[in-house]
């Protein structure tokens, strides 16, 4: 059975280098070598945490059912929990709850 993997990134112009390795070494650690990982924008013009959220259901809708898995990924820019901002981390797992 092939594997698809859809990444969905908060800021996929700079994240798309970083998280397509990632994933692809992860699937290879297990044992899935010829996965194939697709990592998409939110949307032509969007990037954000709070774009990413609105838009998880319509990204599911669309690329669950191609995929074998769809990943949303958000870096928080390292602002997480940090003094006069929102932990965005606990935001991300609130709405997955």
């Amino acid at each position: 059975m092939s594997v698809r993997i859809s990444v969905l990134c908060e800021n996929h112009t700079q994240d798309q280098y970083l998280i397509e390795p990632l994933v692809r070494s992860a699937l290879v650690a297990l044992g899935k070598r010829k996965a194939l990982v697709d990592v998409k924008p939110i949307a032509k013009d969007a990037r954000g945490v709070d774009q990413l959220l609105a838009r998880m259901c319509e990204h599911l809708s669309r690329w669950g059912s191609p995929s074998t898995a769809v990943l949303f990924v958000a870096d928080a820019d390292c602002k997480d929990g940090s003094s006069g901002h929102e932990d965005r981390r606990q935001r991300m797992l609130n709405c997955l709850a």
